[in-house]
C-alpha cells in the first residue's frame, strides 16, 4: 500500500466521507453482492474476501442502498447513485477482473431489492448464504436481545413473531424496526426469496452456499467463491476467522428447538427441492 493510501486511511472518517462524495463520479459501482441471509456468515465471508488482492471492499460493509437503510426518517436509497458511488473504489484503482463488494444482509429479506440491484447493476453476480434456519432464527434472536431490540424471552418472541410483523407486512413498511429485528422465523422461508432472484438474474449470476460447510470448511468454499466470481483461485487468504460471533447465547429450552423444526419442516423440503439438493438440516 503506498503512503499516500495510508495517509488517507488515518484521516477521520468524516473527511474521508467528504472526499468521497467529492469524487463519487469517478468511483465504480460494485459488481458483486452478498445479499444474506443474516446471521450466515456474510461478515466472515466479506472479511476473507476483502482479503484477496482482486475484491475491493465498500467504505461499510452494509451500505443498506438497496433497501432504503435503517433510519426510519432517512431512505438512503432516495440518495441516489452518486451516494452510492461515494462508498466504492477509484476507477483507476480497478484492474480488469478486479470485484467490489456490497455485503448487505437485508437484501435478501426485503423483496424490493433485487428489482433494483437488477436495474442499477445488471451484470452483478449475487452470493446467497443459507444456514439451517432453526440455528439462523435462534441466532438472530440474541443478536435482537444484545442490541437491546429484543425483551422478551425466546419461546415468547417466536410465538409472537406473526403478530409482530404483520402490520409491516400489511403496509409493506420493509424499514419498519419489527419487519428487520423481529423477523426470526420468516427470514428463514428461503424459497421466496430466492425466487425473487431468480427472477431477475440468471443462474449463472447466482451462487447459493450452505453456511454449516462454509463455516466448517471455508477454503473449500472460498475456492467454489473464486471460481464463481473468475478470481485467482491460487490466493490463499490468511485469516479466515469467523466474524461477528455474538457471545451471549444462554441455553434455549428443547421445546424451542422442537416448534422451529417443526415450523421449518416443510419448508426445507420445498427448498431441497428448489435447489436440487438436501443439506443436513
Amino acid at each position: 500500500m503506498s503512503n499516500q493510501a495510508n495517509k488517507l486511511i488515518r484521516l477521520p472518517r468524516r473527511f474521508q466521507w467528504w472526499l468521497r462524495r467529492i469524487s463519487a463520479s469517478q468511483r465504480s459501482l460494485p459488481n458483486c453482492y452478498i445479499v444474506g441471509a443474516q446471521k450466515a456468515g456474510t461478515s466472515s465471508l466479506y472479511h476473507h474476501l476483502v482479503q484477496h488482492p482482486q475484491v475491493h471492499q465498500s467504505f461499510l460493509k452494509e451500505i443498506h442502498y438497496f433497501d432504503g437503510g435503517i433510519k426510519p426518517s432517512i431512505n438512503t436509497y432516495n440518495n441516489g447513485q452518486q451516494w452510492y458511488r461515494a462508498h466504492f473504489a477509484l476507477k483507476h484503482q480497478l484492474s480488469a477482473g478486479d470485484i467490489c463488494l456490497d455485503a448487505t444482509p437485508m437484501y435478501l429479506f426485503n423483496p424490493q431489492v433485487a428489482q433494483r440491484i437488477k436495474q442499477t447493476t445488471p451484470n452483478a453476480k449475487i452470493i446467497i448464504l443459507l444456514r439451517n434456519p432453526t440455528e439462523r432464527a435462534i441466532s438472530h434472536y440474541f443478536h435482537s436481545q444484545r442490541h437491546h431490540f429484543e425483551t422478551l424471552d425466546i419461546a415468547a418472541a417466536m410465538t409472537q413473531e406473526s403478530v409482530r410483523l404483520s402490520a409491516a407486512i400489511h403496509d409493506k413498511q420493509y424499514k419498519a424496526l419489527s419487519y428487520r429485528v423481529h423477523s426470526y422465523q420468516a427470514r428463514g422461508m428461503y424459497v421466496k426469496q430466492i425466487e425473487t432472484y431468480r427472477q431477475h438474474f440468471s443462474p449463472k449470476q447466482l451462487l447459493i452456499l450452505n453456511s454449516e460447510e462454509f463455516f466448517s470448511q471455508p477454503n473449500k468454499i472460498l475456492n467454489k467463491v473464486f471460481e464463481f466470481l473468475n478470481i485467482d483461485q491460487a490466493h490463499q487468504i490468511p485469516n479466515v476467522k469467523s466474524q461477528n460471533v455474538g457471545n451471549n447465547k444462554t441455553q434455549v429450552p428443547p421445546e424451542v428447538y422442537q416448534q422451529l423444526n417443526e415450523t421449518f419442516k416443510q419448508a426445507n423440503e420445498q427448498l431441497y427441492r428448489h435447489l436440487g439438493q438436501r443439506y443436513d438440516w
